[in-house]
C-alpha cells in the first residue's frame, strides 16, 4: 500500500467513526492521516488538505467552532495554492469556513464566503447540483438571521409626527 492509499484509507476509518458518532476515534484516526500527510506527501500534492477536512468537520460537529475554522481554513489555504480560487474544493472550503462563522454570528463574513463558493459552485456545476442548492440553502439561512439581529432603530409614526405650531395672524393695523 502507497501513503497516499495508507492516508485514504485512515481517513475512510475516521469518516467511518465520525458517522457513527465516536468523535474520539474519528479524530485519532484523522490526526494519524494529517501527520503521515505531512511527513510522506509531496509538498505540492492537494490530497494533503483532506485530514484538515476531516479534521474541521469532527470539531463543527463538537461544537468546537474556533478549532474547526482554523482546520478548515488551512485545508482552505493548501488547495488555493495548489488548486486555484475557482476549484470546486476551494469553494467547499470557503463554505465550510462560512458555516463556522454563521455558528459564531459573525453572519457578515459568512455572507462573503458564502457568496464566493456560490458563484464558483454555480459556474463549475450549475444552479441546481445539490453542493450549489446547498450553498444557496445557507445563504437565506445567514440573511434571515443577519437581518433578524441588525435591529433598526426606526421612530414610530407617533414619534415623527411633531407638533404643528399655528402661526399667530399679524393684526393689520394701520399704516402711516
Amino acid at each position: 500500500m502507497n501513503v497516499h492509499e495508507f492516508i485514504f484509507f485512515r481517513l475512510a476509518i475516521g469518516s467511518v467513526y465520525h458517522s457513527s458518532g465516536n468523535d474520539e476515534m474519528a479524530l485519532h484516526e484523522f490526526v494519524e492521516a494529517k501527520r503521515y500527510s505531512e511527513e510522506f506527501v509531496e509538498k505540492d500534492h492537494s490530497d494533503r488538505a483532506l485530514p484538515y477536512s476531516c479534521l474541521g468537520a469532527v470539531y463543527f460537529h463538537l461544537g468546537q467552532f474556533d478549532l474547526a475554522y482554523s482546520y478548515f481554513n488551512r485545508a482552505r489555504e493548501l488547495r488555493l495554492s495548489l488548486l486555484g480560487s475557482a476549484h470546486i474544493d476551494t469553494a467547499t472550503d470557503y463554505n465550510n469556513i462560512a458555516v463556522c462563522m454563521h455558528q459564531q454570528e459573525k453572519y457578515a463574513e459568512a455572507l462573503k464566503l458564502y457568496n464566493k463558493a456560490l458563484m464558483i459552485f454555480k459556474g463549475e456545476l450549475g444552479p441546481n447540483h445539490p453542493r450549489t442548492t446547498t450553498v444557496v440553502r445557507n445563504i437565506t439561512k445567514t440573511k434571515n438571521l443577519y437581518l433578524k439581529d441588525f435591529k433598526f432603530n426606526m421612530p414610530t409614526f407617533t414619534d415623527t409626527v411633531l407638533p404643528i405650531e399655528k402661526k399667530k395672524a399679524k393684526k393689520k393695523g394701520k399704516k402711516g
